[in-house]
Formats: structure tokens, C-alpha cells, sequence
């Protein structure tokens, strides 16, 4: 082929290229958009099954039609077998191939049935040849992509051997089936036929590797950083394979043309000789011989005698055979044959000698001169003649001196270098062609072999391993194939994992029974009655996990009618954590006995536990002490979850601040935070395994579910509440095993005695009334016994609360009451103050900068910083369209009137 043939052929490859991607970026995006709305496909397309079949009928067909469109558009080459030179070639067997590497066996067979069918009907002398490389090469196709490929997309280089295996099938076939005219059918294929093996190779290739690109997929194999045993064994399979096919290629090529030109010298050799003889036999005969295409040239380089169909020719003229005389070219010397030369002298020095007799070596355009010519010995050389290379080989004939003073001659005999090289060439490529074939089909079924048979059992007995590894030990390991060694190996190996399923059975039942008789211990540590008061009721609640965690909870009553309450979770799992729950538990409560205040108690228990802590356990908790008959709290967060807390009738996240978890490091002082409950409030303690719980999708539980659950029971007690939520906790998980406890504490705060009525003042909520509240929360306050310090205080925020109420609550002209309430019950003093005006919470104002100056200091703010500076808690609410105002004061003795003095 010419470079512009060659680049036409390219041009016409991409087509099968394009056409393909197109088709299977098609499929996919009709897959896709099917799965969303299957309703409105057809019928037979909405199962899987009938998308998958519609989609390699219809590719098949699409295909195996491009095939034969190409052919009408393939590169003309010249058909030395016939003359002609509209012999088409095309890539048609390219189909097939592409067929069953992208899409699947069905497609390949459709494609190739049609692409036979039509090969069939074609005049010229590819038919035969073409139909059963197009069979085979389908079948081959169809049948890698089944078993070989296991009916997926072929990675890249699978595709480029399965392109130039169909390929080189076609190019065999073609010299197979026209033996009896092997020549000619050598010049017309080597026309195209590597042109056509690297094209269809490629453009299967490229197919494949555009979409492995596009899905980024790993094209190429990082051997160093694979180190898979199949990955290797591929790699060094390849390697061996191509320098195989290179020695072996080479090899043939050395040794084909090298032997044709060592037969074509030996003969060149044995026919000058044979010339000389003849010449001798003439001139020594009485009768002249018979041979045929004799050349005889002259010391001066001319051509003396030619002879063909038994008559000898000089340039000069013609004489009939048996002649005794005829002129020397050139010197007209008269030199006499004798007749009667016997038949066994005849010579042949060629069978079909392609050039025209009668030239002379004069009008040969050789680079050798005649003067050249000095030796009597055998020479030859290339060049060529008259526009073809040409081998030919010259010697000097040396006759007796009785024949004359011009009785030496040369002797000159060629051949064109196609006629050497052609059964070498023949012998080339045939030998190529099985080569590929050879190379091809021993890599895919060593590749196989190792595969399917030894690395398939490889995986398949790690991944057994890995489930048996990970304590699932009814993992049975069942090899493939019917090697003896892989079943004696994986009998062996389901023997020794029975037999350590039984030793696991046996431990198993063991701690079973000693977890048990853990869990019992654990659980008979906790408390177990609960508490249901006037001012309050507490109940806790724990699913231990199958497993000894060391979650716990506890209440104790301190010796000045105060409760001690925490929920907390130890690190780690089993009976160390049990253990070191029991020692956590036992000294909260040995240190409550002797100390009230909270921040003493946790900062000593996590010197306790820090110390010959080698485990380096910790312990998360969240600790309290709540006055019942105030409702204060004082609370300490040590790395737990945030508690709940009901307010306004629904439960909401309880802020407070995260400390360090006990036991992590000593020398850690905690600090305490307090609030008030009120009447109705409750608060829900609990561990992560509540949260933390995960169904069967690996979902948890979480925070806001719990919340949500919570809002939504209609529970009368504490006890049907946390029932409640462990309920729905077990029905979240749907039966997923526990893999925590799920611990819980609710504390709810009924509170104390009504207020008297006479601590309670109901006003019309104008500036005027304004001094008339402060007087009678002080007026309450002295008969209280408090210090006029105290009340000042006191004075100084209902004065600015009670204001701001009077001049923004209610619209001018519809003012209406603001209710004000005073209770110092248990050295707590709690005043409310509520109204029916606008919504508006006084403590979400942002607090002023008191270090700007007076210039800098933006107006408003100052009056509530200082109610929330002195008072210990501010707290608003909005309910039942009220304002609610709480305002919390602890009484301290030096707040009290000293009688001493």
C-alpha cells in the first residue's frame, strides 16, 4: 500500500471505533434513565433479562450491518490472481471481535453470522478464506468473552490479542486456500495484510481503553506496587510470550531468506558451469547441442549467443540449429559448431528467464564495468536491471587455445531478486501468522489455566480465610476444579477450622458462663428501688449488651437531704471494664458520705482512679447534686453525653460544658454549674450506647430521634417513659446485636408546697406601680430577716425588671397586670415575674462592653447586666401566652441580719 492507502484504511478503522463507543454510552444512558422510571420502557424491557438480550441482539445487528457497509468503502488493492485491480479490503472480521470484548457472546454471534452471510455472496478470492476467519473468529470472540472474560467489558490488551488473533486466522486462510496459485497470492496479500493486523489490533485496543478511561479504570499495571501473585504470573506469562514470537519471527526471516539466497547463488553457480560445458560439447561435437537460454558473453562484454526454442541466436541475425558458422558480434570471426551434441548435454539455466533476448550487456545498466570482468573464478552481485533488482552472477570462460585467439568468453546469468525472495516471503509470513495464532492461544489458555484454576482457588481461600479470621468460623472453603492437591488442601483446611469452631464452642461457653455470672455482679451493684417523693420521682433503666460493658448509674442521699445522682460509661469492654466500674462506683459513694460539695467530690474520685490505672481506662459521667426541696442543681459534665432536659413540656438538649473524662489526668479540678428546676421539669440522663445504637444499615439511633421520642409519649411516670424508649430502641434496630449497654436516668421534679398567697402581689403594669413593687418584695425580704444590703440588691433589679415591663410589655392605654412572686424558703430566694404583653426575653440581649467609656458605650443593656450579675440565675420562658421571668438568689448567712450585733 502507498502512505495515502495506508492513511485511507486508518481513516476507515475509526468508524467501527466510533460507531461502537456511541453504542455502549447509548445502552448506558437508556439503563439509567430505565432504572428511574421503568414504567415507561416497553414491556420486555423492564426486566433486567429482557434489557440485557435486546441490547446484544441490537448491537449485533448494528454491528454486522457497519460490516458490510465498510466493505463497499474498503482500499482498492491489485488481485495478482486474477489481474484485476478493484480487489476491496476492509476490516469486516473487525466487527466480530469488537462485538464480544465490548458487549457480549450473543452480540459476537450475531455480528458474525451476518457478517458471513454476506462474505459469502462476495466474487473475489477472499470469500472462502474470509467465512471462516469471520466463524472462527467469532466463535473465538464469543467464547473468550464467556469463559474467559466471564461476559464482562475486556481490558485493553485482551482486546488488541483477540484483534490480531482473528486477524492472522484470515491472512492463513487466504494463502491455505490458494495453494495452487501461492505466488500470486503472495503479491496480492502482502499488499495489506500487516497494514490489516495492526488495525484491527489497535482499533480493539483503543475501543476498549477509551471507555476504561472514561470509567477510570487501571489501564496499565503497576507490577512493584501489584504484588498479586496473578498480576506477576500475567506479566512475566507476556514477557516470555513476546520474546518467544520475536526469536522465533526472526529466526524464520533469517533462515527463509537466507536460504533462498544461498539456493540462488549455488544455482547461479551450477548454470554458468553448465554454459562453459556446453560451449565445450559445441565445439568438440560433430553435432550441436540442445540447450536452452545459453548466454555467452565476449571478454569485450558482448553478448555472443542466445538460444531458445532450440535455435541459437546472435545479434546479428538467426541461424536453425545445427549450424556450423555464425558471426561473433563485433569482431566477425567465423567459429564452427560441431553437430550432433547428445540429448543428455541438454542445459536449462532457468525456467521462465523474464527479460527480452537479444539485448546486450551494453544496454544492461550496470554499475560493474566490463573491464571489471579479470577473473576466472565464480562472482555475483546485486543490481539492477532494466527497473528490477536482479542477482547475477558472471565468470570467465578460459577455452583451449586451438579454439582460437577470442576463444574466451564470459559468462553472464541473472535473476530478478522477486523471484529469489518470493517462496522465502511465503514461507515468512505463513510462519508469522501461526506464530501469532501460536502465541495468542498458548498465553489466553496458560492465563486460564492459572485463573481459573490456581488463582481463582487462591482467592477464593483467602477470602474464606479473611471470614474465618474475622470469627466466622461456619465459613466452609470449597475450591474449584478437579485438582487432588486443592482438595486435599481445602479438607484440610475445613478440618482444622471445624476443629477450632468446637474449641470455640467450648470457650465460648465458658465465659458465657463467667460474663453471666459478671453481668449479675455488675447489675446487683446497681440500685434497684427508686425513689417516688412528693417533690420528686426517679427511675433508671439498663439493657446490659451480651458482652460485660461498664456502664453504670447511681443515686445516693447525702447526709443534708440532698441526692447525688450520675449516669456514667466506662472505657472498653468485658470484665476490666466491669471492674473498674465497680471501683468508680464504690467511690462515689464512699465520697459523698463525707463531702458536700460536688467539685471536691469529682476532683478527688479522678485523683482515685488515675491512680494504678496501667489500662488507661477512663471513666465519662455526668454527676449531680439536686436539692428537693428547691429544686437546685449543681451539675458536672466529665466527657459524657448531653443530658435532656423538659421545659415548657418538651424535652431539649441541656447545654452545658464538656470537662475531661475521670481518670484521664489527675490533678484536674472541675468546676460546677447549677440551675433551678421547676415544678414539672425532668432531666434524662444517659449513655452512648442509646444514641449510638445501629440498625440493620448501619444507621444510629441519634440524638434527635431520642428527642423526638420523648416528646411524643404519653407516659404518667418515669418508668413508662425509659420503657418506652428502649422499646423503640428495639424496634430501630430490628434485631441487630447490641453491641453497647443502653443506660438511662430520669429525674422529675414535682416540687415543694404551694406559695402562700400573701407572697404573691398582682399590679397594672404602669411606671407608677413600680415603687409599689419594690417595696413589698422588700417589705418580704426584711420579714425574712435579710440585711438591708441584700434587699438593696434585690431592690435594684425588681426597680429595672418590674420598669421595663411597665413602659414595653402592653401597648398604651391597654395595660394590664404583671403578677409579681417572692418565695425565701430554704435560704433560696426565687421571685417570678410574669405578664401577658408581647413576647420578649430580656436575657437574650447581648451584654454591653462596661470597659468602653461612657462616649464609646452604646445605649441599653446595662440594666439587665446587672440583674444577671446579681442574681445566680436569669431564666425566660414563654408559656401559655405569658411572660415568665425566673429570677434564683442563694442566701448565704453573711445575706442575713446578724442578731449578734
Amino acid at each position: 500500500m502507498t502512505v495515502k492507502e495506508v492513511f485511507q484504511f486508518i481513516g476507515i478503522s475509526l468508524i467501527p471505533i466510533a460507531v461502537t463507543i456511541l453504542l455502549y454510552y447509548g445502552f448506558e444512558h437508556i439503563e439509567k434513565r430505565g432504572k428511574k422510571d421503568i414504567n415507561k420502557l416497553p414491556k420486555f424491557l423492564r426486566t433486567e433479562k429482557g434489557r440485557y438480550w435486546f441490547r446484544q441482539i441490537f448491537t449485533g445487528l448494528i454491528l454486522g450491518g457497519f460490516s458490510i457497509g465498510l466493505y463497499f468503502i474498503g482500499v482498492e488493492v491489485k488481485d495478482y490472481i486474477t489481474g484485476s485491480s478493484d480487489l476491496k479490503i476492509g476490516i469486516s472480521t473487525f466487527f466480530p471481535v469488537l462485538a464480544g470484548f465490548i458487549f457480549g457472546w450473543p452480540s459476537a454471534v450475531t455480528t458474525t453470522v451476518i457478517a458471513t452471510i454476506f462474505r459469502m455472496c462476495t466474487p473475489s478470492f477472499l470469500r472462502w478464506p474470509t467465512v471462516i476467519a469471520c466463524i472462527l473468529g467469532g466463535g473465538f470472540s464469543a467464547a473468550a468473552s464467556h469463559w474467559f472474560l466471564d461476559d464482562k467489558r475486556s481490558h485493553w490488551f485482551n482486546a488488541f490479542l483477540g484483534g490480531l488473533f482473528v486477524e492472522a486466522l484470515n491472512l492463513l486462510f487466504l494463502f491455505l486456500f490458494n495453494l495452487s496459485s501461492i505466488s500470486d497470492a503472495f503479491k496480492t496479500i502482502r499488499q495489506f495484510d500487516i497494514v490489516c493486523l495492526l488495525c484491527n489490533a489497535c482499533c480493539a485496543a483503543i475501543t476498549c481503553l477509551i471507555i476504561q478511561i472514561q470509567k477510570k479504570e487501571k489501564v496499565i499495571v503497576n507490577i512493584k506496587k501489584d504484588k498479586t501473585i496473578g498480576t506477576r504470573v500475567q506479566a512475566w506469562l507476556l514477557v516470555i510470550c513476546f520474546l518467544s514470537l520475536g526469536l522465533s519471527t526472526t529466526s524464520a526471516y533469517i533462515v527463509s531468506f537466507s536460504d533462498a539466497h544461498d539456493n540462488s547463488v549455488s544455482m547461479l553457480n551450477h548454470n554458468t558451469y553448465d554454459i562453459h560445458n556446453d560451449f565445450l560439447l559445441m565445439r568438440s561435437q560433430t553435432s550441436p547441442t540442445k540447450c536452452t537460454e545459453r548466454h555467452i558473453v565476449s571478454e569485450s562484454g558482448y553478448c555472443l549467443v542466445l538460444t531458445a526454442d532450440d535455435k541459437d541466436t546472435t545479434l546479428e541475425g538467426t541461424t536453425e540449429s545445427g549450424t556450423e558458422k555464425f558471426t561473433f558480434h563485433g569482431k566477425n570471426k567465423i567459429v564452427g559448431i560441431p553437430k550432433n551434441v547428445t540429448e543428455k548435454y541438454n542445459r536449462q539455466m532457468h525456467d521462465s528467464f523474464k527479460f527480452d533476448d537479444g539485448k546486450t550487456i551494453d544496454q544492461m545498466p550496470l554499475s560493474y564495468a566490463t573491464d571489471d570482468f579479470k577473473t576466472s573464478t565464480f562472482n555475483f552481485f546485486y543490481e539492477n536491471v532494466w527497473g528490477e533488482s536482479c542477482l547475477i552472477a558472471y565468470t570467465k570462460e578460459r577455452l583451449p587455445s586451438s579454439l582460437g585467439s577470442d576463444a574466451n568468453f564470459y559468462c553472464l546469468t541473472i535473476i530478478p531478486s522477486d523471484e529469489i525472495y518470493i517462496s522465502a516471503g511465503i514461507s515468512f509470513r505463513v510462519d508469522l501468522y501461526v506464530l501469532i495464532l501460536v502465541f495468542i492461544i498458548l498465553f489466553a489458555l496458560i492465563d486460564i489455566l492459572i485463573s481459573k484454576s490456581i488463582l481463582k482457588n487462591i482467592q477464593i481461600m483467602d477470602t474464606s480465610l479473611e471470614k474465618i479470621m474475622e470469627g466466622d468460623l461456619n465459613e466452609e472453603i470449597k475450591l474449584v476444579g478437579t485438582y487432588k492437591e486443592f482438595h486435599t488442601l481445602s479438607d484440610n483446611m475445613n478440618l482444622t477450622v471445624g476443629a477450632l469452631k468446637n474449641y470455640a464452642a467450648e470457650v465460648e461457653h465458658r465465659m458465657e458462663a463467667e460474663l453471666k455470672v459478671a453481668r449479675d455482679i455488675q447489675v446487683g451493684l446497681l440500685p434497684t428501688y427508686f425513689p417516688v417523693e412528693k417533690e420528686y420521682n426517679l427511675y433508671a433503666l439498663m439493657n446490659t449488651a451480651k458482652e460485660v460493658g461498664g456502664d453504670f448509674y447511681d443515686y445516693i442521699k447525702m447526709n443534708n437531704g440532698r441526692i447525688l445522682i450520675l449516669n456514667a460509661d466506662v472505657s472498653g469492654k468485658g470484665v476490666p471494664a466491669a471492674m473498674f466500674m465497680v471501683r468508680a462506683k464504690t467511690l462515689f459513694k464512699s465520697l459523698s458520705s463525707t463531702l458536700t460539695d460536688l467539685g471536691e467530690i469529682v476532683s478527688k474520685a479522678n485523683d482515685e482512679l488515675c491512680q494504678e490505672n496501667d489500662s488507661g481506662m477512663f471513666v465519662t459521667a455526668w454527676l449531680g447534686i439536686f436539692n428537693p426541696e428547691t429544686g437546685e442543681l449543681d451539675y458536672i459534665n466529665a466527657g459524657h453525653t448531653v443530658p435532656l432536659i423538659k421545659r415548657e413540656g418538651k424535652f431539649q438538649v441541656f447545654p452545658n460544658k464538656h470537662r475531661i473524662a475521670l481518670a484521664a489526668l489527675p490533678g484536674t479540678k472541675y468546676e460546677v454549674e447549677s440551675t433551678y428546676l421547676e415544678p414539672g421539669d425532668e432531666l434524662l440522663l444517659y449513655t452512648d450506647g442509646v444514641t449510638e445504637a445501629n440498625n440493620e444499615k448501619g444507621k444510629m439511633f441519634g440524638i434527635d430521634k431520642l428527642i423526638n421520642t420523648a416528646n411524643k409519649s404519653n407516659y404518667f411516670n418515669a418508668k413508662q417513659l425509659l420503657t418506652e424508649i428502649s422499646d423503640k430502641i428495639a424496634k430501630f434496630t430490628n434485631g441487630v446485636e447490641q453491641f453497647d449497654d443502653i443506660t438511662m436516668l430520669l429525674l422529675r421534679y414535682t416540687g415543694n408546697k404551694e406559695l402562700n398567697p400573701e407572697n404573691t402581689l398582682t399590679l397594672i403594669a404602669k411606671p407608677i406601680s413600680t415603687s409599689v413593687a419594690v417595696n413589698y418584695v422588700e417589705s418580704v425580704l426584711a420579714s425574712r430577716e435579710l440585711n438591708q444590703k441584700f434587699i438593696a440588691r434585690i431592690s435594684i433589679v425588681i426597680d429595672e425588671l418590674f420598669a421595663n415591663v411597665a413602659y414595653y410589655a402592653y401597648p398604651k392605654g391597654k395595660e394590664k397586670d404583671v403578677t409579681v412572686t417572692v418565695d425565701t424558703r430554704d435560704d433560696l430566694l426565687k421571685i417570678r415575674l410574669i405578664d401577658s404583653g408581647i413576647p420578649f426575653d430580656p436575657t437574650a440581649k447581648e451584654n454591653p462592653d462596661v470597659t468602653a467609656t461612657i462616649d464609646e458605650r452604646k445605649r441599653g443593656g446595662l440594666g439587665i447586666f446587672i440583674v444577671k450579675n446579681t442574681m445566680d440565675e436569669v431564666r425566660y420562658e414563654y408559656k401559655n401566652f405569658q411572660n415568665i421571668l425566673y429570677l434564683n438568689k442563694k442566701i448565704n448567712p453573711e445575706d442575713k441580719i446578724n442578731k449578734n450585733e
